[in-house]
């Protein structure tokens, strides 16, 4: 799975970083579409997230865009944050 950390400001978007984990992307999001952040969390390089993960948003990113996960414990909800850092989750590295 290909994960992927972007720094949003006003309505820019730019990607920061991205790395390859050594899982695949239905290991981490269940059918019913809930992320184990537990495993997320334990499989990202330590000091890999540049904030504390409550001030994180998540989402599942696809070729034709991305849905944000909302019932989150660790991670922020999704929800409308102009300056924030989102941790794109991508089953293949992005073009």
């Amino acid at each position: 799975m290909y994960v992927q950390l972007l720094r949003r400001s006003g309505i820019y978007q730019r990607t920061n970083k991205g790395l390859w984990l050594p899982v695949r992307l239905d290991q981490i999001v269940w059918p019913d579409g809930q992320l184990n952040e537990e495993m997320l969390l334990n499989i990202l390089p330590r000091g890999w997230l540049p904030a504390p993960p409550e001030e994180i948003l998540v989402s599942l990113a696809h070729s034709r865009g991305s849905t944000g996960l909302r019932q989150l414990s660790r991670f922020r909800p999704w929800a409308r944050h102009f300056d924030c850092w989102i941790l794109e989750l991508w089953r293949e590295e992005p073009r």
